[in-house]
């Protein structure tokens, strides 16, 4: 028998060279590498849950869990006793810098700012029959841009239609100051058809009027007994909110839809909602939202000159 001593040479050459890689792994796993962080132990309790210890490291993990869940995901609840609502592919979503709002001085208006600190939104209020004393020109001088008006709401118990009475007033005020001008609705419909009926209702009243601000649609709930719309389906919901922006556009307005943060997640489809502007409700510091909005509403206390008593604030992007 043969041997083929060229062969025998080179798979030792292997063998030696494999050797020789593997002392170096060694060596390297041996030593400490400050540049990656400490390993973690993660020690097991009696029942075989897994735990991680109360330190930095830990803490980071667990930032970082929530972190990327809020990627994929919109949170409803308090860390870490949440519900997680999936954000629908190719739904738009905003790029906004939440600590890039903030009030420029103590109890100041909010507004959104580049890196250099330059404003890139303004201030707008909304106002019903809630305000009845504005002036509306010290309102303006103050650094107000607009005012978003309640036409008129449906009775969330006898589901009638009715009209705010300081609308007219409202309108007019704000328009002769040079504010900018939206209007609302307040919804308790729960068909398309009443929804159809309630955008009619507003058509109705805008008259053909020009306004530079959209005309909204605003659903929430109602937590008092005998409330029409609870227990809704968020399918029929969003079918009411659907509904009234299209006959809205139509109409040759811009539509949009006001609701608070939760809301938006527990209550409606928002998978059907891409093609349309959202006004988000959020009384927080900084707004926690992963769409795109084009209006935060951040507290209903606010303060503003001309305006008696409290008023909603906003952020307002347009």
């Amino acid at each position: 028998m043969r041997i083929n001593y060229a062969r025998v040479f080179l798979a030792l050459g292997c063998v030696l060279a494999l050797i020789g890689i593997g002392v170096l792994i060694g060596v390297n796993i041996g030593k400490k590498k400050h540049d990656v962080g400490e390993p973690v132990t993660v020690p097991v309790t009696e029942n075989s849950t897994w735990y991680f210890p109360e330190d930095d490291v830990s803490a980071a993990i667990d930032a970082n869990f929530w972190n990327y869940a809020q990627m994929a995901y919109m949170l409803v609840g308090e860390i870490p006793d949440v519900s997680f609502y999936k954000i629908p592919a190719g739904a738009p979503r905003n790029n906004y810098v939440r600590d890039r709002f903030y009030a420029e001085e103590e109890g100041g208006y909010i507004y959104y700012h580049d890196e250099a600190g330059n404003r890139l939104s303004t201030v707008v209020c909304d106002l019903s029959s809630h305000q009845e004393e504005v002036d509306y020109d010290q309102l303006a001088a103050d650094g107000v841009s607009g005012v978003i008006l309640r036409v008129g709401f449906r009775g969330y118990g006898t589901g009638a239609i009715v009209d705010d009475d300081m609308f007219e007033t409202h309108y007019e005020g704000a328009t002769k100051a040079g504010l900018k001008v939206g209007i609302y609705f307040y919804s308790q419909a729960v068909s398309a058809d009443e929804a159809a009926e309630e955008a009619d209702y507003v058509l109705n009243k805008l008259y053909g009027r020009k306004i530079e601000l959209p005309v909204v649609y605003d659903t929430e709930q109602v937590y008092d007994e005998g409330a029409r719309t609870e227990g809704m389906d968020p399918s029929v919901r969003t079918d009411c909110a659907v509904t009234f922006c299209d006959r809205v556009a139509q109409s040759g307005y811009t539509p949009m839809i006001y609701t608070n943060r939760n809301f938006f997640a527990t209550d409606l489809d928002m998978s059907r909602l891409s093609g349309y502007k959202l006004w988000l409700a959020h009384y927080a510091e900084r707004p926690n939202f992963p769409y795109m909005y084009s209006g935060w509403q951040y507290t209903d206390t606010g303060v503003a000159a001309g305006v008696a008593g409290n008023v909603d604030l906003n952020v307002w992007f347009e």
